[in-house]
């Protein structure tokens, strides 16, 4: 875990501004932990930096000072070349503030229950993203206002290096607690070529391993008023993918079992 100062220049958030340069073992603590992550999901687990990648997320943190936004508008007295890079990292990026370093923050795009990113578990899709091979980091400003970006549209890795049925979060088997929590949604992204998915129709059932007991998980309830064991969120097929998020609320301290059909 790196202890050290996070830049080796430090960006440029006013006039004049500038991208910076974040620490190589700054970034590597992210990249360890998305990296750590794919191992959990089954994935390939070598995703690695392009230095042009970690600038281009140098680019996209700066304007984030600014606007918390995916597509921030322009500083004041920022030059174009500058903005429209960043612009066009902040829309490819998995994008964070507050966060004091880049392992916190892929552990939170891993948990994905965020208020606004509950729904379709769209941060942790991206790092789980089968085909991401190369991706890039980085950081600017401090305190509550730091802003972190990791890229996260990586479709480089070749098609033939690639097989799933599925991608589970919760992964299977042990999975340690630092990844977990009574409020992490779960997800489950099927491969579209071996599945023919119809998000109408379909049930997910999750079944309790010390007695066997079986819950339904139902896409028409609303968590508020649940009372039943599950509290799912929306059904999603976004992302050429076809996935169903579910947060149950009922999580003990036991192994679970889950189905779809």
């Amino acid at each position: 875990y790196n202890t050290g100062a996070p830049c080796v220049s430090v960006p440029g958030i006013v006039v004049p501004y500038s991208p910076g340069e974040a620490t190589l073992a700054f970034c590597n603590d992210g990249l360890g932990t998305l990296n750590f992550g794919r191992y959990l999901a089954e994935l390939p687990a070598d995703v690695s930096f392009l230095p042009t990648r970690n600038l281009d997320a140098q680019y996209g943190a700066v304007p984030l000072t600014h606007e918390y936004s995916h597509a921030p508008s322009q500083p004041s007295e920022t030059p174009d070349a500058i903005y429209l890079r960043g612009y066009a990292s902040t829309g490819s990026s998995n994008i964070g503030r507050g966060y004091i370093d880049l392992e916190s923050f892929q552990k939170a795009c891993l948990y994905g229950g965020q208020t606004a990113n509950v729904s379709r578990v769209g941060h942790r899709r991206w790092l789980l993203e089968p085909r991401m091979l190369y991706t890039g980091m980085g950081i600017a400003g401090s305190g509550s206002s730091q802003t972190v970006a990791t890229h996260a549209f990586g479709r480089s890795r070749p098609v033939d290096e690639i097989g799933y049925a599925l991608i589970a979060w919760p992964s299977a088997g042990p999975l340690l607690v630092e990844f977990t929590s009574a409020t992490l949604p779960w997800s489950i992204t099927l491969d579209r070529g071996r599945y023919d998915w119809d998000a109408s129709d379909h049930t997910v059932q999750l079944r309790r391993v010390s007695d066997g007991r079986m819950f339904n998980a139902s896409d028409t309830e609303p968590a508020a008023s649940s009372s039943a064991p599950g509290s799912p969120t929306t059904v999603t097929s976004s992302m050429r993918s076809s996935s169903v998020p579910r947060r149950p609320t009922f999580l003990e301290d036991t192994p679970w079992a889950t189905s779809s059909t």
